[in-house]
This record gives structure tokens, sequence and C-alpha cells, in this order.
């Protein structure tokens, strides 16, 4: 019986271990210097507007031990990616996983030590890309760790610095991966670092009284937090009874993926911590960037997918004077055919051209989004004009503020399939325009260029649900159909948006236009 207690508390014990099991991220004097500089440039940043979404190529190094047993399995490895960039998209981030998992045979470095970091990794590692190494267990300094990152400093290229070291069994359904990425992408723990600020941080967000700005992660929408590890419980309540230097308690928040929290507690970031992530990703990592001739692992498909494109009918095309990009989804289902599954070529090519008054609209571009250089306004008429250089598929969908959307084209009697390269299409039609509703803000038009057919009712139904601007809805749903930056070539040119795309086993070639609905 004494033996069985002993054994009970010795499991007791491990649980608890790997249930706190923390980050080993260290902030350097460099990484703090390198980030007061940002500071002010950080704060004016705003995290509300649409941008484009930028891709980073991470390349996976899982470690096994010498005989093949241990690694970090592929279906965990897609499934945590997928989490990353369910994250990340609200930081306008998607992470592309590069062809080639690189497995590495090792007993000595199954179990990894921070001290052969520099010797190992070095070996390993994937110019211009986020490394990101699995190891069946992972100690700084000496001390268990759920892994580590390194935050962006002005050496950052030039240092090896592009690596996250990582805990099988603290990425697999966890969200250690996500924390440490924040770290990468210069996010610090709540309760910041001994190196930020010279005070602790209140509770108050009184803007008379707050020091949020300076103390504790350097972010006032995110809580005050005194350090919770071991204080929170398992229903994820935070425990503790500790108080400010003004003498009010905390209120820390444990679902807070960059909390010393319970592991499934953290579970999400703020709108702050976004903006300071995509601040980074623009500014502080830009020099990571997709290789030109680089391929991408595949991924699994998505449900949106049909295997065959509409039929058309010899319905004459519908014609309006007013239709409005939040016009209902006319929801009479399209008779399909079972015979093209998918487009042959992997390129695709076209280009989208909107007029007013018969003049192409002036756009300017920001990376996959495109935004026309003068408003418009309620009652505008225009239309768009369609070019697709290859033979595919064409859906274009109308948006605004209100998350609704509407499928504009193709409408039940036409199809999105265009069987003969350099088609052309007037949309609404050759005789008529769209109009601009009265609903203030921001409209979008998207047109998806595709190798396949897609569910767009789907799509738009997803959408819907999902939180975030446009963009990020878009990607939020077809983001691993979405062919990578680094394969398309974007230009503008007299209004128009020309595109050239080599897919490979990618479908998806998005043209996002953000109007500004004065």
């Amino acid at each position: 019986m004494k033996d069985l207690k002993l054994f009970i508390l010795i499991i007791l014990s491990l649980a608890m271990s790997d249930l706190y099991a923390q980050c080993g991220a260290e902030l350097s004097m460099e990484d703090h210097q390198n980030m007061q500089k940002s500071q002010v440039r950080m704060r004016s940043f705003d995290g509300n507007i649409t941008r484009g979404i930028r891709d980073f190529p991470v390349k996976a190094h899982i470690v096994t031990r010498t005989d093949g047993t241990g690694g970090f399995n592929r279906a965990s490895l897609l499934a945590a990616v997928q989490k990353l960039n369910e994250n990340y998209i609200n930081a306008n981030v998607r992470f592309v996983l590069l062809k080639g998992i690189n497995t590495i045979s090792s007993d000595a470095h199954y179990n990894f030590s921070s001290g052969s970091e520099v010797e190992f990794c070095g070996r390993w590692d994937e110019k211009d890309a986020i490394n990101m190494y699995f190891f069946g267990s992972v100690k700084k300094q000496g001390s268990d760790v759920c892994g580590y990152s390194y935050y962006p400093n002005s050496s950052s290229a030039t240092q090896g610095r592009d690596r996250i070291i990582l805990r099988n069994s603290c990425v697999d359904g966890g969200s250690t991966l996500i924390h440490e990425v924040g770290h990468f992408f210069s996010l610090y723990h709540t309760h910041g670092s001994s190196l930020v600020g010279p005070d602790k941080e209140l509770v108050t967000r009184d803007r008379s009284l707050r020091n949020c700005e300076k103390a504790g992660d350097g972010l006032c929408d995110t809580a005050a937090d005194p350090m919770i590890l071991n204080k929170v419980d398992r229903n994820c309540n935070y425990t503790g009874s500790d108080v400010d230097p003004r003498g009010e308690r905390y209120s820390p928040d444990p679902n807070n993926i960059m909390a010393y929290s319970v592991e499934g507690c953290r579970i999400r970031l703020t709108k702050e911590q976004y903006a300071r992530a995509n601040y980074a990703a623009l500014n502080m990592r830009s020099y990571i960037k997709m290789p030109q001739n680089a391929q991408m692992e595949a991924m699994p498909e998505l449900a949106t997918n049909t295997t065959a494109p509409p039929k058309p009918t010899t319905k004459p095309p519908v014609t309006t004077t007013k239709p409005t990009p939040n016009t209902p989804v006319i929801t009479n289902p399209p008779v399909p055919t079972p015979t093209i599954t998918t487009v042959k070529s992997n390129v695709l090519s076209g280009e989208v051209m909107l007029e007013v008054s018969g003049k192409p609209v002036d756009i300017k571009t920001d990376g996959n989004l495109f935004r026309p250089t003068q408003p418009f306004y309620s009652g505008t008429n225009y239309q768009v004009y369609l070019n697709n250089n290859d033979i595919g598929f064409v859906y274009v969908v109308g948006a605004d503020l209100t998350k609704k959307s509407a499928l504009l084209y193709p409408l039940p009697h036409q199809t999105a399939y265009l069987e003969h390269s350099n088609s052309k299409l007037a949309l609404p039609s050759a005789a008529s325009m769209y109009q601009i509703d009265d609903t203030k803000g921001k409209d979008y038009l998207c047109v998806l260029y595709s190798k396949r057919p897609i569910r767009m009712d789907l799509v738009m139904e997803e959408m819907e649900k999902m939180e975030g601007n446009f963009m990020q809805r878009l990607y939020q749903v077809l983001w691993h159909q979405l062919v990578p930056e680094n394969k398309i070539m974007y230009s503008s040119e007299q209004g128009r948006l020309m595109f050239v795309a080599d897919a490979g086993d990618r479908s998806i070639v998005p043209i996002v236009v953000e109007i500004d609905h004065q």
C-alpha cells in the first residue's frame, strides 16, 4: 500500500510538472532595447484596418530516436499549423509549411538541451524560413520547458534566431506553438519581463492613473497580470490574492495564450496583441519571405470543394441597373455535371478592372489587397470586367462590414467554368451596372480564380461565422487552398489588376478589392 501511494504521488508530480511546464523564451537587453525603440510606432500602428495577408515559410524538423520512434507525427504537425493559422490570420499572417519535413534520427538530441542548439540546429536550419524543431523533451538552462523562441531584434536576420524549439507533448493539442510564435512576433508574457518597465502593472485602466503602456506586456487590452504560475485551477479560475502597488486586487486573464496559465485554458489573444504581431511581421520580420521556387507541403482538402462545375443553361443573362454588393444570394441550385473534376494546368492568370462612367478606376496595392485611390459614394454605378487567360473557374462575391455576402457571379443560369482561355466577362452584364448602396463604411469585391470548382454557398456560410475583417475571414475558410504569395505575381496598370500564378497543388488565387464607401 505504501508503495502504491508513493507511485501515485510520483505520477501526480509528473502530471503537475507537465501541467505547469512553461516557456523558456528570454528577453535579452538587446531585444528590450530594440523593442523600446519601436514603442511609439507600435502604439500608433492601427490594427483595425484591412491589410494584405503576408505568408511566412515554415520548415519543420522532427527529431526521433535513432531507431525512428518517438517523433512528432505528420497529422499532428498539420493540425498544429492549421491551429496556428486560425489564430494569426487575425494578425494578417499565414504560415505555409515548406515541402519536405526534415526527419532527424538522433538518440543524442531527441531529449534536447539548449546548450547544443547552435551546433545541432545550425546544421539543419533552412535559410529564409521559420525553423520549427520538435523534440521528445526540451531543457533550457537545466530546466524542463515546453519550448522557447527568440524575440526580434536588430540582428535577428544574421544570428540564427529564426528558430522555435518545441517539446512534442506540449504542441500536440496545446497552445505552446501559438505562444512561442507570439514571442517570435514581439509579444511579451502578460506578466511582462524584468526588463520591461520599472514598476508593476496597475490594475486600473483609467487614463490618468494607468501604466499599462509601459509596465507588464506594454498593452492595455490585456489584464494586469502578477504572474499567475501555479495560481490557476483546472477550471481556468485565478486562485491568487495578489494586489497591485495601489492595493487593488489583480484580476488576470488565465485564458490569454501569453499567460503562464494552465494548458487548456490558454485559448485567445487580444486585438492589441494581434496588432503588435502584425507590426512585427511587417517591420521586424519582413526579411523572412517565401523563397521564389519553394514547394509547399500538401494539406488536407476542405469540404468547400465540389467535384463538378455547374451546368450552363440556355436562359439569357439577367441584367439589372441597381444590384448592390449585399443583394441576397439566389438560392436556386445549379444542375451539376459529373465530368470535370479539376483543371489540368497549374497556371492561373487573368485580370480584373473596375470602371466608373466608362473610365478605369485607379487602384493601389497592399500585398494581395487592392484599394481604389478614390472613395465611392452611395449611388455610384460601376462595372467589373474580368479576363481569364487560362481555363478554370471564376467566382465573384460582394460584401460589406455587416459580414453578409452575396454571390455576384455565377448566378443560377451561369457557369463558373470558363472552358476557353482568354474568356472575357462584363459584370453584371454589358448592358447593366452595379450600384453602391447606402451602407457606408467599407465594401469588398472578391474575385476567386480557381483550378477547381468551389462550393461558394458553403464558403460564404462559414465566413459569416468567423471573426475578423473580410480578408481574414476569407483566409480562415480557404487558407490551405489559397496559392502562396511567392507563387503569384500581382501587378496593376491603368486600373487593370493583373496576376500570373503557378498554383502547384493549391487551387485558388484571390483578388480582393476594398472600396472606401463614403
